[in-house]
Order: C-alpha cells, then structure tokens, then sequence
C-alpha cells in the first residue's frame, strides 16, 4: 500500500480519536475546528495518512488578489514525511499556491532541512504556559506563586462568585465583557456571530464552558474555555477594570481548573505568552499575570510556509507585511506584536 493523505469519511468521533492518538495535538486539530472555520470562508479538508493512520485538518481559503487559494494546518503533530505528503495533496488535489504549518511540537525537524520549506508568519501564539492540574487541588495551588495564591483567596473572601453560565444569556455577558476589554487594551476579537458559533459547536459536543465572575452581581471577568482530550485551553477572556481589585480573574481561572480536573483533563493551557519580558514589555502585564499560575513554559517551533508557486507566494508575503503592520498600527498604536516573533 502506498503511503499518501487521503479525505477521512469517518465521522467526527473517530476524527477527533485519530487526532488525539497522536503525542501532541490541540483542539485546533478538532472536527469542531473544522466545522467553525467552514462557516467564515474555509474549506476544511479532514485527511488520514495512510500506513501511519494518522490525521489532520486542513484549512482551505481563498486568496482573491493572487488568484488562488491558500491552505493553512494550525497545530498539526509533524513527523518523518508528512510534508512531502501534505504537499502533494495540496498540490494535487487542492490547488493552493501555498501551505502554512504551525506544528503543536517540535518533535522531529529533519523535515525543516527540505529547502521547500521557509520560515513564515505566524498565526498562533508562539509561546504558552501550561498548568498542571493532574494532582490533587491543593497541590495545583502549592505550585501557584504566593501572590496568585493570595489573590485567589482575597476574591472569594470579598464574595465574589463564579459561574459557568453555558446559556445565551451567559455568553452575551462574555462576549460584551470581552469586546470592551478589547477596546481598552487595544487587541483584535472575532465578530459577536464567530464567537457564538464557536460557543454553540463546541458547546454542542460538551467541549467548552463560560466561567463567569460576579462582584455583588455585577460582572467582574469572564473567561471562556475549550477542553479537548487531556488539555482545557484558556481561549478568550475579558475584565471590568472598576473592579480588578477583587482578583475576579485569578478566582475565575482557579475555578476553571478545577472543572477541567473534573472533567478528566490532566493539563490547562494559558494559551499564549510572550518571551523574555521585563516590566518595560507592553504584554509584561499579561505575562506576571499568567506565570504566577505556575505553569511550564512551552516554546512552539514557529510558523513555517511551503511556497508551491513562488511567484504568488513573493505578492503574498509581501502583501502580508503592510496588512500586519497597518493592523498593529491602527490595532495596537505600535507596529510590533507584543507576544514577539
């Protein structure tokens, strides 16, 4: 049997099987992923390695200006020929000028030797903290930082209170806690309508929860989480800043962490932190925040792009360095991402 990708008519349960038996792997791979990324302008292409009955899921999209499309792979786990077999598939059967890869881990890079193979922009944070929460609740708070720890306790003394409010009411209160605090600190969010629909697909398979934190009644913070496999990932997050004081968001992820234990997780992911920051950062803020949970550093591999027409691939790089400098200008009012390269 010769080894090659081929689309995978299994289901999403023997998909998201498939995905998870890998080493590494994110919800980025799921079936879910796919479902939401097909209703805002993708294709996506669930595939299966033959001989190594291994999966993946491809994002297919259009590319107006270069007249062609573009295939992007978030998180996949990369091994011994992979590349030369997802290139051909995208060549062969898909027709994308260009493949972009954010490999989950940075297992094997014997790939990365091929010269068809060029460093690219990312998409995804390169960078994330991971906690451990497969020991008991009082060992995952011994490994806090005192400070988080103090925190944690300081909110539920105040009476603040945290509830997963997986309802239509809920996610409203997300979402416009979110869109505010994106305003206030200058980040980009997804539409209302995106997020609902990743609230209601991955609800829909009992993958994520809505944690809100409530001061005297009034929302405080609001964190939204996916669990897929062992790991709950921190996807999105907003705060009221009148009420910071109360450290609703330490008590909202603590809270989080503790229904992701129970569900079976054994890892909850932060989900994106800058490197090597000092308190002179613009995201030093985020980073203090998020080490004092105590998790691991983990450092992705990176973003890496497999020209398969050279020619587009030249006006489309260069086409993405004035979007991605415009964006952090207008964005960000600095034309560096804060999370860094």
């Amino acid at each position: 049997m010769s080894d090659k990708l081929k689309i995978f008519d299994g289901g999403r349960t023997a998909f998201n099987e498939l995905i998870m038996s890998s080493p590494h792997y994110s919800f980025l791979q799921s079936y879910e992923w796919g479902e939401l990324k097909s209703e805002f302008g993708w294709i996506p292409y669930y595939v299966v390695r033959d001989k190594h009955n291994r999966a993946f899921l491809l994002l297919e999209r259009s590319v107006p200006v270069i007249g062609k499309s573009m295939v992007y792979i978030p998180h996949p786990y990369i091994d011994d020929g992979d590349v030369e077999l997802i290139s051909g598939f995208v060549r062969e059967d898909v027709g994308a000028f260009m493949v972009k890869l954010e490999p989950i881990h940075g297992v094997n890079y014997a790939w990365l030797d091929s010269k068809s193979v060029v460093s690219g922009d990312r998409v995804q944070p390169k960078n994330t903290l991971i906690v451990d929460i497969s020991r008991d609740v009082d060992e995952i708070m011994e490994n806090f930082h005192r400070k988080t720890r103090y925190n944690i306790r300081l909110s539920e003394r105040r009476g603040v209170k945290v509830l997963i409010e997986n309802t239509d009411e809920g996610f409203s209160r997300f979402y416009n806690l979110l869109r505010t605090t994106s305003i206030r600190k200058r980040f980009l969010v997804h539409s209302r309508e995106y997020h609902r629909r990743m609230y209601e697909i991955f609800s829909s398979s009992g993958m994520c929860a809505i944690f809100n934190a409530y001061f005297e009644g009034i929302l405080a913070a609001s964190i939204f989480v996916v669990k897929f496999g062992d790991t709950a990932y921190y996807c999105f997050g907003g705060s009221e800043p009148e009420l910071s004081r109360h450290m609703p968001s330490h008590l909202a992820h603590f809270k989080a962490m503790e229904w992701a234990k129970k569900e079976g997780c054994l890892n909850y992911d932060l989900w994106g932190v800058p490197e090597g920051v000092d308190a002179k950062h613009p995201a030093y803020g985020l980073y203090r925040f998020k080490s004092g949970f105590g998790g691991e550093l983990v450092k992705r591999p990176g973003a890496f792009d497999i020209p398969l027409d050279r020619l587009r691939y030249r006006v489309f790089r260069v086409l993405m360095m004035g979007w991605n400098l415009t964006k952090n200008i207008l964005v960000r009012g600095r034309a560096g991402d804060p999370m860094g390269g």
